[in-house]
């Protein structure tokens, strides 16, 4: 679709208001993202601390190349609130994939080589990296699903 809707659909059941996006339109980018830091063998870890060098210089595979922000359909899961944590699928065990992220916002000051590049010009506007305006919860739900029967349950995770 080219065209922006003149009117946005109403969805026909939301359970809260904040979780309705705002009228906006979508831009699909492809980015290559890494698991989170913690959820790496304990040995890539060291070789990745080693890479970044001194801690002052900032954590540039957590900020800049790992489970990037934003809305996103696949990738990884930012496990940042509570440590990584197993996610099986409650009727085969299989690990479960994540699905769907939206999250509040496309970027913050620690993640800015994420900003998406239709953004760039006005990545230092209030909001600008908010453009959905939806609040999941503590910032981001990740919705995970089995690999091998998508009609075994899902699992919803918030970080």
């Amino acid at each position: 679709m080219t065209e922006t809707l003149d009117q946005q659909p109403a969805p026909e059941v939301v359970g809260r208001e904040e979780l309705v996006p705002s009228v906006c339109v979508l831009y699909p980018e492809e980015v290559v993202e890494h698991p989170y830091f913690m959820s790496l063998d304990p040995a890539l870890q060291e070789r990745i601390a080693a890479w970044e060098g001194p801690e002052d210089a900032g954590d540039r595979y957590i900020s800049d190349l790992s489970t990037a922000p934003g809305w996103k359909v696949g990738g990884y899961i930012a496990w940042n609130l509570t440590g990584p944590a197993p996610l099986n699928c409650s009727a085969c065990a299989t690990e479960l994939t994540p699905l769907l992220t939206a999250d509040e916002r496309e970027w913050d000051p620690s993640t800015t080589s994420w900003i998406p590049v239709e953004d760039r010009p006005d990545s230092d506007t209030m909001g600008a990296n908010a453009p959905t305006e939806v609040s999941p919860g503590r910032g981001r739900l990740t919705i995970a699903v089995c690999p091998r029967d998508p009609h075994h349950p899902l699992r919803l995770v918030t970080q």
